[in-house]
């Protein structure tokens, strides 16, 4: 037996292992031009297939499908600088007299209008909404996620430029998947201080949540997810193994919702359960049975409502008063009509 022949083999394999997760781990946080999902037409033919298996998914960039026009709603764009350059986009959604502002922040290989339909209902339960798209999608000139990590970041950028519009009343921050993620790290480490937070179909780990699509692929996770997960981080710039939602949430002493889909398989509701269970403040959890990693109002609106009203009407604020308090009034929100929609304001 040639033990130098083996040991080369082995160093080979190792080798061109770690190509293959490089280049997927790159193909997943890379959002590229293009219609075209491979993760959802993995078998679209065995070229393609193969060409997946060799170099990884394609995801095209998010595009807004919707505005909150389709919902009647008036709204205007909204721009706020970033830190070295560039700014984060947004649409603000405002009653003339808001209870709260929710600020709501979308998952991965999405953007913000896929929380248009919870603004819509979070408009007509009284609070001003302002749904934002991360600075990697939704149009911006960045074509690269981090799956939360760095995303963080902007989530503690738009929400200290609201409280700084906005100091009296409540606001609240909104997560869902990744966007969850986002805000649960914010919080922890950026020491974000929300009056409240709801948190949508947020995974625990990112190790666990790269090991769930390969066993959806019907694959091993181990070594493909523990790869991933390496080279994903090395790519960004962040430690993939440390970016835990579930440890995140260990410093979260905010009230805080957490809805889940019993049939969510990319984010098991274990996972869900996981996070609630690490939460160190007031907290709830709502398990929404027939869904799956979705939103949670679409599959059952009337239980997102009631849910949601109740942890809005029954959570005690940051300051101690309630989201109906008469203070509220003091600092009203003047809505422009509906034809200036789409007239652009930057917050600086």
């Amino acid at each position: 037996m040639n033990w130098t022949w083996i040991l080369a083999g082995a160093v080979c394999a190792a080798v061109l292992l770690n190509i293959g997760a490089y280049l997927h781990a790159r193909s997943m946080l890379t959002f590229r031009v293009g219609p075209q999902d491979d993760e959802a037409q993995i078998s679209a033919g065995w070229r393609r297939t193969l060409h997946i298996l060799l170099f990884g998914i394609r995801i095209p960039i998010p595009i807004p499908d919707r505005t909150p026009a389709d919902y009647g709603l008036p709204f205007r764009v909204r721009e706020i600088p970033r830190n070295g350059g560039g700014r984060l986009q947004a649409w603000w959604v405002a009653p003339d007299a808001p209870r709260g502002v929710v600020i709501l922040y979308h998952g991965y290989k999405a953007c913000k209008s896929a929380l248009v339909p919870e603004a819509a209902e979070l408009f007509r339960m009284g609070y001003a909404c302002l749904l934002v798209d991360f600075q990697w999608t939704g149009g911006r000139s960045h074509l690269h996620t981090t799956i939360g990590y760095h995303e963080a970041e902007d989530v503690v950028l738009s929400f200290n430029h609201a409280r700084a519009e906005f100091p009296d009343i409540p606001l609240i921050i909104y997560g869902r998947s990744m966007g969850g993620a986002a805000v649960l790290r914010a919080v922890a480490r950026f020491h974000l201080d929300p009056d409240r937070i709801i948190l949508e179909s947020v995974f625990d780990r990112m190790l666990s949540s790269v090991g769930r699509r390969f066993r959806l692929m019907g694959l091993p996770s181990f070594p493909g997810a523990h790869l991933l997960t390496f080279w994903g981080g090395v790519q960004m710039g962040y430690w993939g193994f440390g970016h835990n939602p579930a440890g995140y949430a260990e410093a979260v002493t905010h009230p805080t919702l957490v809805m889940h889909g019993a049939l969510d398989l990319k984010a098991p509701p274990a996972q869900g359960r996981t996070i609630h269970e690490h939460l160190a403040g007031d907290k709830h959890f709502e398990l929404f049975e027939d869904a799956g990693h979705e939103s949670c109002l679409a599959r059952h609106p009337e239980q997102w409502r009631r849910v949601v009203a109740r942890f809005l009407g029954d959570s005690p604020a940051g300051d101690g008063h309630r989201p109906d308090d008469p203070r509220r009034h003091a600092h009203q929100i003047q809505q422009d009509a509906i034809p200036e929609q789409t007239q652009t304001r930057t917050w600086e």
